[in-house]
C-alpha cells in the first residue's frame, strides 16, 4: 500500500506538469493571436495607404483632363471671338473699298443674293460649330469635375 501515496505523488507531478503545458499553450496561443491581429492591422493600413495613393492619382488625372478641357474651351471662345474680329475687319474693308471708289456706303453692304445667302450659311455654320464646341468643352468640364468630387469624397472616406 506504500505505492498507492507514491502513485497519487506521481500523478499529482504530471497533472501539475500538464497544467503547466496547458498554461503555455494558452500564453502561445494568446500570443499568437496577438501576433496576427498586428499583422492584420499592418494590412489593412498597407491596403488602406495603397488606396489613398490611388485616389491622389485619380485626382491627380482628373484635374490635368480639366486643366485640358478648360484650355480647350478657351480655345474655342477665342476662335469664335476671331471669327467675329475677321466679320468686322471684312466689313470695314468693304466700306473702304467702296469710300476709295467714290461710292457713299450706308451702314449696310449691297451684296448679289446668292452671295448674301452663301456669307449667311458660313456664318451660320461657323457660329453652330464654336457653339458645338463650348457645349461639348463644358460637357467635358462638367464630367471631369464629378469624377473629381467622387475622387475627393473616396480620399475622405479612407
Amino acid at each position: 500500500m506504500v505505492e498507492l501515496p507514491k502513485l497519487l505523488q506521481e500523478a499529482a507531478q504530471e497533472a501539475d506538469i500538464a497544467k503547466t503545458d496547458a498554461q503555455s499553450a494558452r500564453d502561445d496561443l494568446r500570443k499568437a493571436k496577438e501576433e496576427l491581429e498586428q499583422i492584420k492591422t499592418k494590412t489593412d493600413a498597407q491596403s488602406a495607404r495603397d488606396d489613398l495613393r490611388k485616389a491622389k492619382e485619380e485626382l491627380e488625372q482628373i484635374k490635368i483632363t480639366t486643366s485640358t478641357t478648360e484650355i480647350r474651351l478657351n480655345a474655342a471662345l477665342k476662335e469664335t471671338e476671331a471669327a467675329k474680329a475677321s466679320e468686322r475687319l471684312a466689313l470695314q474693308t468693304i466700306k473702304a473699298l467702296h469710300e476709295s471708289e467714290g461710292e457713299e456706303l450706308s451702314d449696310g453692304v449691297t451684296l448679289p443674293l446668292e452671295e448674301y445667302y452663301s456669307l449667311s450659311k458660313r456664318a451660320h455654320e461657323a457660329e453652330e460649330l464654336a457653339n458645338e464646341r463650348v457645349t461639348d468643352a463644358i460637357s467635358q468640364i462638367n464630367v471631369a469635375k464629378e469624377s473629381e468630387l467622387k475622387t475627393v469624397q473616396k480620399l475622405e472616406e479612407a
